[in-house]
């Protein structure tokens, strides 16, 4: 038999094709959950031509346009299919087999995935128990054998979030310390009220940026995300990344969106209203849940209900949410749920009334 390499043969990971995801409100993987204006749609569609459509895509418009959104020259950027694609083309320039990785736990499912395909080791810094953690575990940590430094920032699933100041810092051990890159994967960061480490590329070599489109900005079905990073990084990325890897649709829709941003912004304002509201519901039911600083909230089902059944019995309400476990942290036997527009939040909080009245 055909075997695998042992890194990836001990793997242990599911396939997922999102079969059974149909006529439900989907609560599960923090994708937007309304669609965009029809107009803008319409709008997207027609802005491909036919003879685009039988070529290899120009990236030079989307470049151009998000240079300028972020104030940042072209050459610090580099696209990548989503950010899961931008972890592994650092992955792919950087790590050999037994480099030390120092990571968070718990956090994005993927960083582990990376860490064990490419044989490395990993240095995970734990949040305690109830999702605190500190600098200096993580400063403490960085030594000349780290060759990655992988932070996803705000965490997913604890959504905690470390300061400005805080990545700066690690940044700057690290320079000192290693010739290790540092990687900041800022996935949520449009819905919190936390500063950007993007300033940081143009002050530290050593450290990249992930961002997505997938998330704030709503285009999870394009898989579209940007590195940024200093050119000399940039330059060594670029190498092992295939050229023609985004396709005509996501750069047309993220062009469309950057001249559209108050689309992006509207959607933000609204999900940080629902989480309020959401989380006011579940206080008054006196339910313990954590909001973080993300598009999702976690909550601890009440009169110890087991969190698969109540996933099952939301799912009979027309609402697909997931459990939480493996994290030992406070967050193990929670429920998470994708924060939706106000009116889905209104329909979600009466069904989950109707539940516990019911049990």
């Amino acid at each position: 038999m055909l075997r695998a390499k042992p890194s990836v043969a001990n793997l242990d990971r599911l396939r997922d094709i999102g079969a059974d995801r149909h006529e439900a409100t989907l609560l599960d993987k923090n994708e937007r959950t309304t669609p965009f204006p029809i107009d803008f749609f319409n709008e997207l569609i027609e802005s491909i031509t036919p003879q685009e459509l039988i070529k290899y895509p120009d990236q030079s418009t989307l470049y151009n346009n998000l240079s300028k959104f972020l104030a940042l020259e072209s050459e610090y950027l580099l696209l990548v299919s989503g950010s899961d694609s931008g972890i592994k083309t650092v992955f792919d320039t950087y790590a050999q087999s037994q480099d030390c990785v120092v990571s968070l736990f718990p956090s994005y499912a993927m960083e582990q995935v990376y860490i064990k395909m490419f044989d490395c080791q990993s240095l995970a810094i734990h949040f305690d128990y109830n999702l605190n953690l500190s600098i200096d575990s993580i400063l403490n940590a960085i030594s000349p054998n780290i060759r990655i430094v992988l932070i996803a920032n705000p965490n997913q699933p604890t959504g905690q979030m470390l300061s400005f100041q805080e990545i700066e810092q690690i940044a700057e051990t690290t320079s000192q310390k290693s010739d290790a890159i540092v990687v900041i994967d800022e996935a949520y960061i449009e819905f919190s009220n936390g500063k950007s480490s993007l300033p940081l590329v143009t002050k530290y070599p050593n450290l990249c940026v992930l961002r997505t489109f997938s998330k704030a900005w709503g285009l999870a079905s394009v898989r579209l995300g940007y590195i940024a990073a200093n050119p000399s990084l940039i330059n060594q990325l670029q190498k092992v990344k295939s050229l023609l890897d985004i396709n005509l649709f996501a750069i047309k829709a993220a062009s469309l969106l950057i001249d559209n941003y108050h689309l992006v912004e509207h959607h933000i304002e609204e999900v940080k209203l629902s989480k309020q509201y959401i989380g006011s519901k579940l206080s008054s039911h006196n339910i313990e849940h954590f909001l973080g600083n993300t598009n999702f909230v976690h909550f601890r089902p009440p009169f110890s209900i087991d969190p698969d059944q109540f996933c099952t019995a939301m799912g009979s309400y027309g609402f697909r949410v997931r459990s939480t476990n493996h994290t030992n942290t406070v967050l193990d036997g929670c429920i998470r749920i994708t924060i939706g527009s106000q009116e889905q939040m209104l329909a979600l909080a009466s069904s989950i009334s109707e539940l516990l009245e019911n049990h």
